[in-house]
């Protein structure tokens, strides 16, 4: 049985069709069109044809030359290299890979956020609110960022002094010479009892204390009478009041408590039903968290 050919149909050449040319050589066929016309690669003009015949056993000495040459180069940029020391006496309670839990505060305006934090082979790396404390209200943005001035590059590693490392020495001799009745100490409104006594050891020799704090919401707390409970609150109207975020006025916690349900099926578990939900109007002038979550927000010039 022979093999059948099938010959495809033959399109006939139409007389009226277009030669279009892709340079001036190529029109004029000369000489030098042609020979780059030949050639695979034209970089390769001036190898001879034996040399541009690459065979297997060339390609691979080029390619491994490559590699080689790459390498070399890329010898700087390579990550630097640190070495783990295990420790000589292990820490107790410490096990490599396994968090461990403290209980601990974060010092605020006007009190402390009582907080659980997660450490992982004694660095802090997470914090939450403590449940069993009876003063826990959750947390704020400002706590769970602040676990990140830890690993602040910023943060001061050394005594610095014009910009240059200085020893314990040197620190002590320029706070000697140090003029305390005309130097201005500046620090937040948290309590800290050793801060507390430094403090009160310097303005004993004349130093000024000044107490600020850029966040507190502490003239909005003095204009009010009372803190809003929110659990009771089903129609809210905030003028200009970020009480979500840098205004603290009430318990943020019991806020979100009537915003959950919804749902039948939530109701038997506590939760509020949609018709027993709070509703937020905003009214302020520039954008911010409560404005952000209000059902209805106006914003003024």
């Amino acid at each position: 049985m022979s093999k059948r050919v099938w010959n495809p149909p033959v399109t006939p050449k139409r007389e009226d069709t277009t030669t279009a040319w892709r340079s001036v050589g190529e029109k004029e066929g000369s000489s030098s069109f042609r020979n780059v016309l030949e050639r695979e690669f034209p970089a390769g003009d001036t190898l001879t044809e034996e040399e541009q015949t690459v065979s297997r056993r060339n390609f691979t000495k080029l390619m491994g030359a490559s590699t080689a040459l790459a390498g070399l180069g890329l010898v700087s940029c390579r990550r630097p290299e640190s070495y783990i020391v295990p420790y000589k006496k292990a820490p107790e309670w410490i096990i490599p890979g396994k968090p461990l839990f403290y209980a601990s505060n974060r010092p605020v305006a006007g009190g402390a956020v009582p907080l659980v934090v997660t450490t992982h082979e004694g660095r802090p790396t997470k914090l939450e609110p403590n449940a069993d404390h009876p003063d826990s209200a959750g947390t704020c943005a400002q706590t769970q960022a602040s676990v990140l001035d830890l690993y602040s590059p910023a943060r001061s590693q050394k005594i610095l002094k014009d910009g240059k490392v200085a020893t314990q020495s040197e620190l002590k001799e320029a706070l000697a010479a140090l003029d305390l009745s005309k130097t201005a100490l500046v620090f937040g409104e948290d309590d800290s009892p050793t801060r507390n006594r430094l403090a009160k050891g310097l303005a004993a020799k004349g130093a000024t204390l000044i107490s600020y704090e850029a966040v507190s919401g502490e003239p909005l707390q003095k204009g009010i009478s009372q803190i809003v409970d929110f659990s009771k609150a089903t129609r809210i109207l905030s003028f200009d009041c970020d009480f979500l975020s840098t205004d603290p006025i009430g318990n943020s916690r019991d806020y979100s408590k009537k915003r959950q349900g919804g749902n039948a099926e939530y109701d038997q578990d506590g939760d509020v039903s949609a018709d027993q939900m709070n509703r937020l109007y905003q009214v302020e002038t520039q954008f911010s968290l409560t404005g952000g979550l209000a059902d209805h927000r106006l914003r003024q010039q």
